[in-house]
């Protein structure tokens, strides 16, 4: 009964606000000055978000879902009235958004109404756990090396109930957003999972997190981090400008700052990206359209390799660099340092920034990038992977070593010491099977046997 009463008092100040918003709109249009109808604004928002953040605030985390439609629709008309403000008085709006676009409350569940950017707006989602230090690390370079608040807002969603993280994300203040995961309660899983159960809990926090970013903040594009991320200089400018690309093709699902063979040894040409059918994470941007698309059947648990099982991908690609624009210092956390020592903590940051904005990547759209890769490719001199290992022909700078299957990629991969598995049948980093690096100084790509 309570949340009856909750609903229809919201809905009633919903439709309560529609009305005014008409009349401001129609009625008055042409018997208002610009100061009455900057009046009008200014105080009916006022009201409207006292009284509603009043009854928000006193709602428990079950309630708040099921007030994501009403969450829309007011956000719909907030930008209604924005629109009639920059109409009235352009200079102050531009000083107002880009203040609401860094405000920061912080909430339980998401129990506010944000103010939105631009619709080339790219929110930086931070999800945070128990790793205080960590957090201050990663978010601190983010704050440091974004070009724009307005153009990057970051949202700070914080899990686990850890009162020194939180402490330290409040810290912040107005610099960030500031949202909690409310359900902390124990997740059931067999006797055998149990030990697993971390894996789960985060995959319950993206859901959330996700869900708060694009439907109830309304964003059209979001980069994930975690708490254990360093990123480049030139990380906001890779994501900027390959943004488009998520628009323009739809056969790119994601943009990710990774390369899972991205040692030092590896990787050379730190302006390279590839298109990749393995999904990478690692910090990562995706679109709404995406998350509405694979929301309803988020995975319980282990959301990443999910993420990379044909039935979810669709032989869609995500684009990814050479050298990462991301690197791990996560040696602690619930993989319990997993190939952190023995790989992770040996991926090469890239150093030398890139200006990708002044960078033509139409070659990363899929007609055009499958005619000259594939042909680059497949025309380039075949060795055996024993003739590649012993550097025959150094004078050879790019070269190709055909693999005949999963098992006998591996077999070649673990060889030359790069990352041998493989999940639903794609090697990491592969596009149609190729996997390209370094070695001895040359590019190598390892193919499947040429297509006929």
């Amino acid at each position: 009964m309570k949340l009856q009463n909750y609903l229809l008092y919201g809905t009633i100040i919903c439709a309560f606000w529609i009305l005014l918003t008409w009349m401001i709109l129609h009625l008055n249009e042409g018997h208002l000055d610009k100061k009455q109808l900057e009046d009008y604004y200014e105080e009916l928002s006022k009201r409207f978000r006292a009284e509603l953040n009043f009854k928000l605030d006193n709602l428990d985390a079950r309630n708040v879902r099921q007030l994501n439609e009403l969450h829309s629709e007011i956000n719909r008309l907030q930008r209604k009235l924005d629109a009639l403000k920059i109409a009235t008085h352009p200079s102050e709006a531009v000083q107002s958004r880009s203040t609401s676009t860094t405000a920061s409350k912080q909430n339980d569940g998401g129990k506010q109404l944000k103010r939105v950017g631009t619709s080339d707006t790219i929110a930086v989602l931070l999800l945070a756990c128990n790793r205080e230090s960590y957090l201050k690390k990663t978010l601190d370079l983010l704050l440091h090396l974004r070009p724009s608040a307005e153009a990057f807002p970051i949202i700070v969603s914080h899990d686990c109930n850890h009162q020194a993280t939180a402490n330290q994300i409040a810290s912040y203040g107005n610099q960030i957003t500031f949202i909690k995961q409310p359900d902390q309660s124990a997740i059931d899983l067999p006797a055998k999972e149990k030990k697993f159960e971390g894996y789960y809990k985060i995959s319950r926090h993206y859901k959330f997190a996700l869900n708060q970013v694009f439907k109830t903040m309304d964003y059209k594009y979001v980069i994930i981090v975690e708490d254990d991320l360093e990123i480049s200089s030139d990380f906001f400018s890779y994501f900027g400008s390959t943004r488009w690309l998520l628009d323009k093709d739809p056969s790119i699902w994601c943009i990710s700052a990774w390369n899972d063979n991205g040692k030092d040894s590896f990787v050379s040409g730190n302006e390279i990206l590839y298109r990749s059918d393995f999904f990478p994470g690692l910090g990562w941007m995706l679109k709404k359209d995406l998350w509405e698309e694979l929301e309803p059947k988020w995975p319980a648990g282990y959301w990443d390799d999910w993420m990379r099982n044909s039935e979810q991908r669709k032989d869609r690609v995500c684009i990814r660099p050479e050298v990462c624009r991301t690197r791990t210092f996560g040696e602690t956390g619930v993989s319990k340092g997993e190939f952190y020592k023995t790989h992770l903590k040996f991926i090469k940051l890239n150093s030398d920034p890139v200006d990708f904005s002044r960078k033509d990547l139409s070659y990363l759209i899929k007609d055009s990038y499958d005619q000259s890769f594939l042909s680059r490719v497949y025309g380039l001199p075949e060795m055996e992977y024993q003739q590649a290992l012993a550097n025959y022909k150094p004078e050879l700078t790019e070269i190709r070593v055909t693999y005949v299957g999963l098992i006998q990629f591996a077999s070649f991969a673990k060889r030359f010491k790069i990352m041998a598995d493989s999940k639903s049948g794609v090697p990491r980093g592969a596009y149609k099977g190729i996997v390209p690096f370094m070695y001895n100084g040359r590019r190598i790509f390892m193919t499947p046997p040429k297509p006929s």
